[in-house]
């Protein structure tokens, strides 16, 4: 019910409009893969005894899929949302599985964190009940580079995956804004992962594949806070980029010129 009451909040593309149907169901079938090979993998201790069981589960669902498709259903339905996130962040943290999964990335030349301060407050069921969100005006919006062991609390970090070269550490270089200027898309990726799982590193492959797509385009995908830790709809109060009149803040500065 509370999707249903924010779907008016939603713009709809048909797949004509935007062509990455065939991408994403090419990731969907992977991690259908993977969450088979996953399931049996966890048993083990250590990355890299996971990592040896997920291959041979891999290749054993490689070659009988219909069991696959039927086990990954059947997954989904009988695991408890503790089990389900351990599944789905072991591919983004445990470092064998990560080596292999970034050789599918398409070179892109800015592929790069930065830090954007927390803008709104804790959100609550009752605030989407009642369309109520609260912004922190007080904040300086102005994002930073390379903070090492930042604040989750009171810092977003946001990967930024551009077809131009960016210099992120001096915006108001020449090149910088020059290039800042040819950008006529901006995308404001929310990753998938049911508010419990993953994280913006976890969905490159697709990521770098839509900047290949849309000519002109920046994406900032939003590295939002995870359940149990952080229920939803906490998660929501992360996901919030606002754009102000500061010249020195590229991303602000994009998002505004986009804006007029």
């Amino acid at each position: 019910k509370e999707w249903v009451d924010l779907k008016p909040y939603f713009t709809v593309y048909e797949e004509s409009c935007f062509p990455v149907e065939k991408s994403y169901l090419e990731w969907e079938k992977g991690m259908m893969m993977i969450d088979c090979a996953f399931k049996y993998a966890l048993r083990s201790k250590g990355y890299f005894t996971q990592y040896l069981r997920t291959i041979l589960n891999a290749v054993y669902f490689s070659i009988f899929s219909r069991l696959a498709k039927a086990e990954a259903n059947f997954l989904l339905c009988e695991m408890n949302i503790v089990d389900l996130s351990k599944l789905w962040n072991c591919w983004d943290v445990n470092p064998y599985f990560f080596s292999i999964f970034k050789k599918s990335f398409v070179p892109v030349p800015l592929h790069h964190s930065i830090y954007v301060p927390k803008m709104l407050k804790p959100i609550t069921r009752e605030d989407l009940k009642n369309h109520h969100i609260e912004v922190n005006n007080e904040i300086n919006p102005k994002h930073a580079v390379n903070m090492k062991n930042y604040d989750k609390d009171k810092f977003v970090k946001v990967k930024v995956i551009c077809n131009s070269p960016l210099d992120l550490e001096n915006p108001l270089n020449e090149t910088t804004v020059m290039n800042a200027k040819k950008i006529r898309t901006i995308i404001i990726h929310i990753h998938g992962g049911g508010f419990v799982a993953l994280s913006p590193r976890a969905h490159q492959n697709y990521l770098r594949k839509w900047i290949k797509m849309v000519p002109d385009s920046i994406i900032f995908s939003i590295d939002y806070r995870l359940a149990p830790e952080h229920p939803y709809p906490i998660p929501v109060s992360y996901t919030h980029l606002r754009a102000h009149e500061t010249e020195a803040d590229l991303v602000c500065r994009l998002l505004l010129e986009k804006k007029k």
